[in-house]
């Protein structure tokens, strides 16, 4: 994100106090107003200051400029995040359907390289 979209920094460090001075109960996730904080190992009452933690060396990031170098991504979020035309590509043009939309691999690839604005 430092290279692409610096500001977003600086919008999750504001989120993630907000989340952490008002945990969403079991209702408001159930209702999809918030995801559920996954798991980080840590009992739930020591959540909220992990939650504040992070939020502190967001903020320091921010301040100071220091990014983290470069590196390969590790987790699906980081491959959709720096390659979303291909993370679309890989997730919707080879999916369980492509056999009825596409007579092969080779006619799918085609039919993603000509639609505009993806290929």
């Amino acid at each position: 994100m430092w290279r692409t979209r610096p500001w977003v920094i600086a919008t999750a460090e504001h989120q993630l106090r907000e989340y952490a001075v008002n945990l969403p109960g079991r209702l408001r996730r159930r209702l999809g107003e918030f995801y559920p904080v996954p798991d980080v190992g840590l009992p739930d009452f020591e959540v909220r200051a992990w939650l504040v933690r992070l939020a502190d060396r967001l903020r320091d990031s921010v301040e100071t400029g220091h990014a983290p170098s470069p590196a390969t991504p590790q987790t699906h979020w980081e491959w959709t995040a720096c390659s979303p035309g291909l993370a679309q590509f890989l997730g919707g043009w080879f999916s369980q359907d492509m056999p009825e939309e596409f007579e092969d691999h080779d006619d799918a690839l085609r039919g993603y390289l000509t639609t505009p604005s993806l290929g």
